[in-house]
């Protein structure tokens, strides 16, 4: 199984770590991602934080 889905479905059981882990996995990629839209990091953090939080 691939890692990505791995994490997943340990998210879906309630698996705080795994939630950690994606966030880790992904935290550096979709910072850069959304700093091509928002310069602010202060903003960005604030995106971040509502995409994991969600």
């Amino acid at each position: 199984m691939n890692q990505d889905l791995l994490l997943l479905s340990k998210i879906t059981s309630r698996d705080k770590k795994a939630l950690s882990d994606l966030y880790d996995r992904y935290v550096h990629y979709l910072y850069n991602l959304i700093h091509r839209y928002i310069t602010e990091a202060h903003r960005i953090e604030k995106v971040l934080s509502q995409v994991f939080d969600s």
